[in-house]
């Protein structure tokens, strides 16, 4: 269930945000994870006017700083790792390769050392896209949100 939210100045000044969601219910049962059911959640707001910028100024810094982030993070992805392909070394080989390496010799090690290194920017390459793919609609809540609290400024 998507979240849903919606902004109400009052006549006193103060703000109301009703947020309605809800998501899948799963629990753990047998070592794997089963969704039982579903959850529905509405949470009520009151912002009182006085601490309505304070709200908008909390979340600017925190849509500023994430920003900034992803900024960080995406220039990570096209300069240091953009030639590294995600999907070059599946992750179950890649698991196997590491132990296998831990395993060997220090001449072993050593002749292994850019494979390692490979691995390791593989590895970071898709935390990164991991990352980003939560931030971006994040980012994009968050800049709703302010501009729903502006008009309420």
């Amino acid at each position: 269930m998507e979240e849903i939210k919606t902004f109400k100045k009052q006549e006193d000044g103060s703000l109301v945000i009703t947020v309605k969601g809800g998501d899948v219910l799963n629990l753990a049962h047998d070592g794997k994870q089963v969704a039982v059911g579903t959850y529905e959640q509405d949470t009520k707001q009151i912002i009182d006017k006085a601490n309505i910028k304070v709200l908008y100024s909390f979340i600017k810094n925190q849509y500023d700083s994430s920003v900034a982030q992803k900024e960080t993070i995406e220039k990570e992805l096209t300069t240091k790792l953009s030639i590294i392909d995600v999907n070059a070394i599946p992750p179950k080989v890649i698991g196997a390769l590491s132990k296998t390496i831990d395993k060997g010799t220090k001449t072993f090690k050593e002749s292994m050392k850019v494979l390692q290194q490979y691995i390791a920017q593989q590895t970071r390459k898709k935390q990164i896209l991991d990352q980003l793919a939560f931030m971006n609609p994040q980012l994009v809540k968050m800049k709703a949100d302010m501009e729903e609290i502006k008009k309420c400024l």
